[in-house]
């Protein structure tokens, strides 16, 4: 909704989140541009393009087309105009409280969307991280330290993953809390949790019985292959269809495959 130049924007009432469905909109969220104007705009509130490129500390030039494309998304909407001088320039707003990607984590639909939208966010905290080590003025270890970066592994119990999700529902809260602050410095912050692959004494023992089991298979192959009534030809035979079973059960896998 647009509203007559010189007004405004009028506050709007939010209709929750918005679930991103559609292809559009998930090529729309998978670049570290775009999901730092999400955010921006979710801490700013309906603002200008030159507001936005300002707090990202980006040109407002190369700005404008990323706009242009979370609006045709429908993921952006103008909220009204401003005039500037001589000139006018439109107010945009986040559609809905904060952006929520249909993602159904028992399956592999959408996983290749899943993924890039994961890469562009760490691409996006990465260049974060790197222009606030470039400004200098971090503080360190102390009790006003305000940067640090760890990556952790550990063995948790289900009951300390829920406790894992309560704290980061916790600091989300504070975060949201500043949103309607216009005191206090400005802060980014990035976090992520996974599960990892098993890894110990018991797993590495069973992956070097299982090499040997595979090296003796295939030594013991070779020996039969070539003395078998079928000769060499049999054995190249058996493993290409080998092969080609491999490819057409990674291909069953894939996202998309039988489509």
């Amino acid at each position: 909704m647009c509203y007559s130049l010189g007004m405004k924007p009028e506050p709007r009432i939010q209709n929750g989140p918005v679930v991103v469905r559609t292809p559009a909109q998930w090529a729309a969220m998978t670049s570290p541009v775009r999901l730092e104007i999400v955010e921006c705009l979710r801490c700013l509130g309906p603002s200008a393009v030159p507001i936005v490129a300002q707090a990202l500390a980006r040109p407002a030039d190369g700005l404008y087309h990323h706009f242009r494309l979370l609006e045709r998304a429908g993921l952006l909407e103008q909220a009204g105009f401003e005039r500037v001088g001589k000139h006018t320039q439109a107010i945009y707003r986040l559609v809905g409280t904060e952006i929520v990607l249909d993602y159904e984590f028992h399956s592999l639909r959408n996983a290749a969307r899943m993924r890039a939208v994961a890469s562009s966010a760490a691409r996006a905290a990465e260049r974060g991280l790197s222009e606030a080590i470039r400004a200098g003025g971090l503080l360190g270890p102390g009790p006003r330290r305000d940067f640090g970066v760890q990556i952790l592994a550990a063995r948790l119990t289900e009951p300390e993953v829920k406790q894992v999700r309560r704290l980061f529902r916790s600091v989300r809260a504070i975060i949201d809390r500043g949103l309607q602050r216009r005191s206090g410095r400005s802060y980014g912050m990035f976090y992520a949790m996974w599960p990892t692959p098993e890894v110990g004494p018991e797993s590495a023992t069973t992956r070097t019985r299982t090499g040997r089991r595979a090296r003796m298979g295939s030594k013991a192959g070779s020996d039969t292959g070539a003395k078998s009534s079928g000769g060499p030809e049999a054995a190249a035979k058996s493993e290409g269809d080998g092969r080609a079973g491999w490819r057409s059960r990674s291909a069953s896998k894939r996202p998309g495959a039988n489509r």
